[in-house]
């Protein structure tokens, strides 16, 4: 699809072949053109993705402020509060594979284990 300035640009050229004088600053002027549209495209596009990042934002703040006010997480020991444990405990639990925060907890560390044998045999066959 051909861009309309660059096809106003050919009409023109075409009207005014025989006058160079009007046909470098009319190329400048479209050429301009062209630079402004496509820059533009570019800001609202950026400005789209923007506003769906912010909302993914919300929507994550929002239920992340749900699992605070359902769940008591203070009763996690410490070392277990980052989110990739607190939503494998959330997981198990809720799944009834685990019947208490400590086998929970055993689960998880397992589970870690088990990966980071995964990622050791991974390195040594390459």
């Amino acid at each position: 699809m051909i861009c309309l300035p660059l096809l106003v640009l050919i009409i023109f050229l075409i009207l005014l072949k025989d006058n160079a004088k009007l046909a470098s600053p009319l190329l400048a002027l479209v050429t301009f053109g062209v630079l402004y549209v496509k820059r533009n495209w570019a800001i609202k596009a950026k400005e789209a993705n923007e506003v769906e990042l912010q909302k993914k934002y919300k929507d994550a703040s929002e239920h992340l402020e749900w699992l605070y006010s359902a769940y008591d997480f203070d009763v996690v020991p410490e070392d277990y509060r980052e989110p990739e444990a607190m939503v494998f405990f959330v997981k198990v639990l809720n799944s009834g594979r685990a019947l208490s925060l400590n086998q929970a907890i055993n689960m998880y560390e397992d589970d870690k284990h088990k990966k980071e044998l995964l990622i050791l045999l991974s390195n040594k066959t390459l």
